[in-house]
């Protein structure tokens, strides 16, 4: 398809605020810029619509480039739950996780979402302390607003009953008043603080494994 778009407000984005008269456009492929007549002499034939934007504003295709390249790294190299429908896929997959990890190690997954679960329940430690009684674990939900962790974990954070909310988070408390290892939002920054900082090579393993998938994309 060939197109003048011409007769509202053609931004650029060149530079701020900067705008041009008209625009030629090919295959969905802008191939000039300039004044209606100019690109009409320039470009015009029978194949070539003109198009009149009636006063609209019109700005160049937009390219979303916000990404965490770390963390989506770190997806890669870490226990991927997204594709787990229940509780116990989860914890067996965190089992199997575990061989693969050194004796101190915190066990890190991300992804888990309860609502795919036959009944939807979210994760607390204590499914996680029967099976995990000493190692840390820390289970991202797919959103990144809860986590699920185990009492080792707990404990590693210094969070006991008598912790109390942060502003903006929630340490979710059981029947008996006890952390349930289930935390909101900022509430996870006492989880997070506890964890081991990573090593340059991690962070060097997480940008390649990030670029290597984006490349397959």
């Amino acid at each position: 398809m060939k197109a003048i778009w011409h007769g509202g407000f053609i931004y650029t984005m060149l530079e701020e605020g900067d705008r041009t008269e008209a625009v030629y456009v090919e295959d969905g492929v802008i191939k000039g810029t300039g004044s209606y007549e100019r690109l009409k002499e320039k470009y015009g034939s029978p194949e070539t619509e003109e198009i009149s934007l009636n006063g609209a504003v019109m700005f160049p295709g937009f390219v979303d480039s916000h990404l965490h390249l770390i963390g989506h790294g770190e997806k890669q190299l870490q226990l991927d739950l997204s594709a787990l429908t229940s509780k116990d896929a989860i914890l067996q997959a965190a089992k199997e996780r575990e061989r693969q990890l050194p004796k101190n190690d915190w066990l890190i997954g991300e992804g888990w979402n309860e609502n795919q679960f036959e009944t939807p329940d979210y994760l607390t430690k204590h499914d996680l302390d029967r099976l995990f009684p000493d190692r840390p674990v820390l289970l991202k939900r797919i959103c990144r607003h809860a986590i699920a962790v185990n009492s080792a974990a707990l404990q590693a954070a210094g969070i006991s009953r008598n912790t109390p909310d942060p502003d903006g988070g929630v340490i979710v408390k059981d029947a008996n008043g006890e952390p349930s290892g289930l935390l909101f939002d900022k509430a996870q920054d006492l989880i997070l603080k506890a964890v081991p900082p990573v090593s340059q090579h991690y962070v060097d393993e997480a940008l390649t494994a990030a670029i290597k998938d984006c490349w397959t994309k």
